[in-house]
């Protein structure tokens, strides 16, 4: 004869994995739902979906969530919603990949998309800790040293600037590192470490700074510095480009009136 207490047990078993089987079912419907609501390119109507889904926290949810995330910020720009889904996988996810993934799409929304540069140092800085590509973190760092400039603090961007030379390798990470280093020397007046900077990538790297146009931003703490003779000098190189030639002869012809309304002896 069976057991009455091992009859109710059995009962509430069963309940137990019908009830889980309808939400594993349900969860696996709203899944279809939005992901059909999204190849119509029926977005709104895609996130709100996703976001059901993610509220039952069925085993589909993490997959929802970032769906719901890319949606969100590349479909409608809404970047409360994406946070929101990122913070979920985040949270939830057992998958260091996925919370890697979740971590650097969420700082670059503040860095990016919200251009909210005090919490994507923030957001940058947990990245780095879970971070263990060299290269990776580099460009971490870089963002960061970004987010300072925007922020007006030179000084902290120049220390992460500094910082991060010493660990890179490559020509083109130096080249792009050293570059924005003599734009933000440039920005604090600091001319001639800017010159030097910028007529060593000139010599190093004559490829890159053509297509960036190192020259002109030579050419601008030149004239800074009011060495005038070797900013022409410099325009005189740009003369046989044909989308340079106008500005090259009035910068010329501007340059050559200070240089006239300069006193005798002081001309560079």
């Amino acid at each position: 004869m069976i057991n009455k207490g091992k009859i109710n047990f059995l009962l509430l078993l069963i309940s137990i994995m019908f009830f889980a089987g309808c939400i594993g079912s349900s969860g696996h419907q709203l899944l279809k739902q939005a992901e059909n609501f999204e190849q119509q390119k029926k977005f709104k109507e895609a996130l709100l979906t996703y976001f059901k889904l993610i509220k039952t926290n069925d085993k589909e949810s993490i997959l929802a969530a970032n769906k719901a995330a890319r949606v969100a910020h590349y479909e409608l720009s809404d970047f409360n919603k994406a946070i929101i889904a990122l913070d979920f996988i985040l949270i939830n996810s057992k998958d260091d990949e996925q919370r890697l993934k979740a971590q650097n799409h969420k700082a670059n929304i503040y860095f990016s998309g919200l251009n909210d540069y005090s919490r994507s140092i923030e957001e940058l800085s947990k990245l780095m800790l879970i971070t263990s590509d060299q290269h990776e973190k580099n460009e971490i760092k870089f963002k960061i040293a970004k987010a300072y400039y925007y922020l007006n603090n030179f000084q902290q961007s120049l220390i992460e600037l500094n910082g991060l030379l010493k660990s890179v390798n490559k020509d083109e990470d130096i080249f792009e590192i050293l570059y924005f280093k003599g734009s933000v020397l440039m920005t604090v007046k600091k001319m001639e470490e800017a010159i030097d900077i910028f007529k060593m990538l000139l010599e190093k790297y004559p490829e890159k700074s053509k297509k960036e146009n190192v020259k002109l931003s030579l050419i601008v703490c030149l004239e800074e510095k009011e060495k005038f003779s070797e900013a022409i000098a410099l325009l005189e190189t740009l003369r046989g480009e044909e989308d340079q030639k106008n500005f090259v002869d009035l910068r010329i012809k501007r340059l050559q009136k200070r240089i006239e309304n300069m006193p005798k002896g002081k001309v560079r």
